[in-house]
């Protein structure tokens, strides 16, 4: 894969129901607006993926990700098994309380979701050899 700078393609495989399809991914790096319009230098960078459909089969798929410092390749790669994601997803949802929120402040919402993304990391068992003792 070579890295690109959004005019080129990359042409990725990504794992669907059993099959993989070829899509074309373009990768641009972005800065978000933010609070020192004066200094944009500061923004932190961040990275637009577009996945493309053959023949307008489907409407463009955007995404925005903080991953900005990561190699294409790197990033891209993440988009290939879309099944990690849904089963990470669900796990979150049924284990660690992702859609238990009820409140209507945006602090509030997101400390939710920072406590039950550390919670499935803590148990994650990609975490290596430290796992947490049972009690």
């Amino acid at each position: 894969m070579r890295e690109g700078r959004g005019r080129h393609p990359y042409v990725i495989g990504v794992e669907q129901g059993g099959r993989t399809r070829r899509v074309q991914v373009y990768s641009a790096p972005v800065r978000l607006p933010g609070s020192s319009p004066a200094a944009p230098s500061t923004q932190r960078v961040h990275r637009l993926i577009a996945e493309q459909f053959p023949a307008g089969r489907r409407p463009a798929r955007f995404w925005i990700t903080s991953l900005g410092d990561r190699r294409t390749d790197e990033v891209l790669s993440l988009l290939q098994r879309p099944s990690l994601t849904h089963t990470a997803v669900q796990r979150l949802e049924d284990d660690f309380g992702l859609l238990d929120f009820e409140g209507r402040s945006f602090p509030g919402w997101r400390h939710h979701m920072t406590m039950s993304s550390a919670a499935y990391l803590y148990r994650s068992p990609q975490r290596g050899a430290r796992q947490p003792a049972r009690l």
